[in-house]
């Protein structure tokens, strides 16, 4: 599986072929197994002879009384590369999502700007239409001031036109009364 022949594997210890990063945990399984603990869930990753790494999932059984240590290893490369690649994807799925969550928060923020700006402008619509209206009334009822004093001065000019004429023919009357003071007319 490793690509080595059994007399290249034998003569080193098994730590040789161990990856570094797995070292610590096969130490322990191994002090586990000296103890008469079964490892039956362990897996750690050997060095094969081309310098690549493959991961072993091991079943191991320790016969305390015979000194022995029985284990079987399989081959799970294939799997662990599965779950990193989902993981992976995993990974890009819940970035995704968190940029699509903070997406959502940013529009979600600028809406209730939208609303607060709109509702402000509603607001502002609103007194404007009512300043509307009170210039509205206020200029009707200017127009109807404008006619009644339109109309008061129609009538001073027809009482002052009138009190002209009688002016006129009080002048007219005066000026035959001094020309000829017996004219009754």
């Amino acid at each position: 599986m490793l690509g080595y022949r059994p007399e290249e594997m034998v003569n080193q210890p098994f730590l040789a072929f161990t990856h570094p990063e797995d070292q610590e945990a096969t130490i322990e399984a191994t002090k586990n197994l000296s103890q008469g603990k079964d490892e039956t869930n362990f897996e750690n990753r050997y060095r094969c002879k081309d310098g690549s790494y493959r991961w072993l999932a091991w079943r191991s059984k320790s016969v305390p009384g015979q000194q022995r240590l029985y284990a079987i290893g399989t081959d799970v490369t294939e799997r662990k590369l599965m779950e990193e690649n989902l993981q992976k994807q995993f990974d890009e799925v819940t970035s995704g999502v968190q940029v699509l969550a903070t997406a959502v928060n940013q529009i979600v923020d600028t809406m209730a700007q939208l609303l607060v700006a709109t509702s402000e402008t509603a607001t502002t619509v609103a007194q404007t239409a009512t300043t509307i209206e009170e210039v509205k009334q206020t200029a009707y009822v200017s127009s109807q001031k404008a006619q009644e004093i339109c109309e008061n001065a129609k009538q001073a000019v027809h009482v002052a036109q009138a009190g002209e004429q009688v002016v006129e023919q009080a002048r007219a009357g005066l000026t035959r009364a001094r020309s000829d003071p017996f004219d009754c007319r």
